[in-house]
């Protein structure tokens, strides 16, 4: 599917050590350092790493907003330790705000694969695909690039959407002042 040329002969797994509130063991049992595959692609999109990895809490925050729950933040362990897998892409660069239909027409493509082929459910109310992005723009200077901003756990077309255009908007008035 992801076409990748370098297959791991063995999976090995790793323990990531880090103290935060999403993780209760203290712990992440990750395949970073040996990936299933690399090198891939799919839709124009490269993939470095394909790897797995156990999922952790999601956090709710209430942001001052009357709630179901105090003040403050809110874990939810449904889905801490269970397995997901992991797509991490080479960084790719759009001109003039291209980038938000390029890959909001990537994760189409990839969620309707993922699903052809029962790899994933994808089930979007229950975390079941959820994309990480990371923005940076050039400044005039095309050489120098930007800031790398990340943007978490966005999930379905249209909130990947907003994310890139919001966060480029942002970035792009930041860059000016």
């Amino acid at each position: 599917l992801l076409q990748c040329q370098r297959i791991a002969p063995v999976l090995v797994f790793d323990r990531k050590h880090y103290a935060y509130g999403d993780l209760p063991s203290g712990y992440q049992v990750t395949q970073k350092r040996v990936p299933i595959g690399r090198a891939g692609i799919f839709g124009g999109f490269l993939i470095r790493q394909v790897h797995m990895e156990q999922d952790t809490a999601s956090a709710m925050h209430s942001h001052g907003e009357p709630s179901a729950f105090p003040e403050g933040s809110l874990q939810r362990y449904q889905r801490s330790g269970l397995p997901l897998l992991e797509i991490v892409t080479e960084p790719m660069l759009f001109e003039n705000g291209e980038a938000a239909d390029s890959v909001v027409c990537f994760y189409s493509r990839l969620k309707t694969h993922l699903r052809w082929h029962r790899i994933a459910d994808c089930r979007l109310q229950e975390g079941g695909m959820r994309v990480d992005l990371n923005i940076s723009l050039h400044h005039d200077d095309r050489s120098i690039l930007g800031f790398k901003h990340e943007v978490k756990n966005v999930f379905g077309s249209g909130r990947l959407q907003a994310a890139i255009t919001g966060m480029t908007r942002i970035l792009s008035t930041e860059s000016i002042g």
